[in-house]
């Protein structure tokens, strides 16, 4: 499955904002792409944008602007992130940009860690295993200390993980219509024979 980053940025979109965010948040990260797929938007394919990617060596390719269906996985992931993110921002209830940038962080970690495809999380793909969270009741050793902040923890604490345990919620419920809806398409249809003049 896909490793989701989302950074967020409030100037105005222009070629070379794109080239800085991409090498700030990706290619720091991860370094350098063989590939690069992306969308025919202008600043995407900028020169500036487009002389790093050669000057890194990354093949980009860019799909066809009316193409849905070369679209469709970043559209996919894109819509299912939105959703989640919507019902988070609307259960907590954001009072300041910095709660707001941390529901779109944590809607993005929700994602890596608890979407699962063929058994694997995001996160698991990428990195090999799930990476720990401090006072995270699903380890065996609970840190009371951690533990206990949640509910006697100071404000900003408590906040924190109010805002991860909603994000948890929205992608585990997500995940599990996922797995019904597979299972329920998976399942064997009896076939039946119908004469004429059968009630169905």
């Amino acid at each position: 499955d896909v490793y989701k980053r989302e950074v967020p940025f409030f100037e105005t979109e222009t070629g070379q904002l794109v080239r800085e965010k991409y090498r700030d948040n990706r290619k720091r990260a991860f370094g350098s792409p063989t590939e690069l797929v992306m969308d025919p938007a202008k600043t995407n394919v900028h020169k500036a944008m487009m002389d790093a990617l050669a000057f890194d060596s990354t093949r980009a390719v860019v799909t066809a602007g009316e193409a849905n269906w070369q679209l469709g996985l970043c559209e996919s992931h894109g819509k299912a992130f939105e959703a989640v993110l919507t019902k988070v921002i609307a259960t907590i209830q954001p009072v300041d940009k910095e709660e707001w940038l941390e529901c779109v962080q944590q809607a993005a970690e929700g994602k890596n860690r608890y979407l699962r495809l063929h058994g694997y999380s995001p996160m698991q793909g990428l990195f090999g295993r799930d990476l720990a969270l401090p006072g995270c009741l699903l380890e065996e050793d609970v840190d009371p200390v951690a533990n206990s902040m949640r509910l006697h923890g100071e404000g900003s604490f408590a906040r924190s993980h109010q805002i991860r345990e909603c994000c948890k919620l929205g992608w585990l419920k997500r995940a599990n219509s996922t797995a019904l809806t597979a299972t329920l398409d998976a399942r064997p249809h009896p076939h039946r024979e119908f004469c004429v003049g059968d009630q169905v």
